[in-house]
């Protein structure tokens, strides 16, 4: 690491020594300060969701539609509801994508 460091800013010695010093000493709480850290500004704190069904007439029941409303709770610097409305088709694709991604973060572990 000493050479890297040298080679890379060009520094002296025991300005790259102090460094190590340092780091040994004080790294593992850094990087532990930024994995409690979130990169992004604004976070899901709940989620609320509830089911209805739209029809287009009262006469004609065989027209409709159900539609998910999800309500995320926000958290950042002032907290916020954002809702989102999916039918099914649109639920199932989001579904498929968490899928996806939760597939992903299990391979990283």
């Amino acid at each position: 690491m000493d050479s890297t460091l040298n080679s890379i800013y060009k520094t002296d010695d025991e300005k790259i020594q102090i460094f190590l010093n340092a780091w040994v000493t004080y790294g593992k709480g850094i990087i532990d300060n930024f994995r409690q850290q979130s990169m992004f500004p604004v976070q899901v704190k709940d989620i609320d969701w509830c089911l209805s069904i739209q029809a287009s007439s009262s006469a004609i029941k065989k027209d409709v539609r159900p539609v998910a409303l999800l309500q995320l709770n926000l958290t950042g610097e002032k907290d916020s509801k954002l809702t989102v409305e999916f039918d099914k088709k649109e639920l199932t694709d989001l579904y498929q994508n968490l899928e996806k991604i939760q597939a992903q973060l299990d391979a990283l572990k």
